[in-house]
């Protein structure tokens, strides 16, 4: 019996056209996947730091410690989810929170960026929310490459709504 691959969250949102990928270029995109790596590493404290060199990532890999620093001043030590694909058989998606994190009494899913805020990070943060299972307040975590970072919240909650809606344009474009 084979698994069905399901739809990823980036996927949906591209495929209903709420992201414009023509200027992601497939350096950037490469750049990104890997400042993504050496912050899992990082929080795992498993990082090499040739690879950090080797890739020309440590200002943001500064700017990620500068924000986990402030976070954790408040007294919290741990994230309860580093990069966990889950599933949502219900919906028929599936996606990777880049942390699900406990932060002052309340529960947040976090998404790593290396660019600047963009309309559909809220919309992409309300898909994992879905996933997670639960109301959470989202935040986009923007990595300077001067080890500056910039933490923005979303918290309309029309956006689950526009998220299911790209679903069903999604899966209408598919053909499911």
């Amino acid at each position: 019996m084979t698994t069905k691959t399901l739809p990823r969250v980036t996927e949906i949102l591209k495929s209903a056209g709420l992201i414009d990928a023509r200027f992601f270029t497939p350096q950037a995109a490469e750049f990104g996947t890997n400042v993504h790596l050496l912050c899992k590493y990082y929080d795992e404290n498993r990082l090499n730091m040739t690879d950090v060199e080797r890739l020309g990532a440590q200002g943001h890999l500064d700017a990620w410690a500068s924000f986990r620093s402030w976070a954790f001043d408040f007294g919290h030590e741990d994230f309860g989810g580093i990069e966990q694909t889950l599933r949502s058989e219900r919906y028929g998606f599936q996606g990777t929170p880049d942390r699900v994190w406990y932060f002052r009494s309340a529960d947040y899913i976090l998404d790593i960026k290396t660019g600047t805020p963009q309309k559909w990070h809220a919309i992409q943060l309300a898909g994992y929310q879905i996933l997670v299972g639960k109301k959470c307040h989202r935040m986009g975590v923007y990595l300077s490459g001067d080890g500056r970072y910039t933490a923005k919240l979303y918290d309309d909650d029309g956006d689950r709504d526009v998220f299911l809606a790209a679903l069903a344009i999604s899966n209408w474009k598919e053909g499911l």
